[in-house]
């Protein structure tokens, strides 16, 4: 589950540095809590699975895509 603070840029730099790195595994599934106003722009290394709105946030679920062979 990720929750970067609201409307301070952290929502793609936060996917970003989780796509380059080991803790989440390709395949791996992730939780991320965005307000609507800082819309995700950028989620390379990710497919976005599904989106819910809940008042002024949104829910994402995403799995880390597999690395090319």
């Amino acid at each position: 589950l990720v929750d970067p603070p609201y409307d301070r840029g952290w929502v793609d730099r936060t996917l970003g540095l989780l796509a380059a790195s080991p803790v989440l595994r390709p395949g791996g599934w992730l939780a991320l809590e965005h307000t609507v106003s800082e819309p995700l722009t950028d989620v390379t290394g990710f497919e976005v699975v599904v989106t819910r709105r809940h008042g002024r946030a949104n829910i994402v679920l995403l799995t880390k895509e597999e690395r090319p062979s």
